[in-house]
């Protein structure tokens, strides 16, 4: 690390520590975290007769398709409804089944990863 890159981090938290003196104000503050998850999992064993030379296992049509979920806590315990984000242009009715009130759901074009556009919003 640069000390100097890491002195100017310091300085600037405090700034902002100091304009919207958010100690003290628990409620207000939210810790953002995301998590990619495989909605196509390949299985990690077979099971095959003992003995046999050659094994096959079933695989998932799809290649390694998977969506981030973002979510939000704060300290004094609620939580914001999460946030989904699925690579594609469209997003499918299916996309909102079983998931809490108040989710939203991101398409993002390139892939199923959180972009700074979706970060913003």
């Amino acid at each position: 690390m640069d000390r100097e890159v890491v002195a100017k981090y310091f300085e600037l938290l405090s700034s902002v520590l100091k304009q919207h003196q958010p100690l003290g104000k628990s409620a207000c503050l939210y810790n953002k975290d995301e998590t990619g998850l495989q909605l196509n999992n390949r299985p990690g064993e077979v099971i095959a007769k003992q003995g046999s030379k050659v094994v096959s296992a079933l695989t998932a049509a799809e290649k390694e398709e998977s969506i981030t979920v973002i979510s939000c806590c704060n300290p004094e315990g609620p939580f914001l409804p999460p946030a989904c984000i699925f690579k594609g242009k469209t997003k499918k009715p299916e996309f909102e089944k079983g998931i809490p009130p108040g989710s939203v759901i991101y398409m993002n074009q390139k892939s199923a990863y959180i972009n700074k556009q979706i970060f913003l919003e």
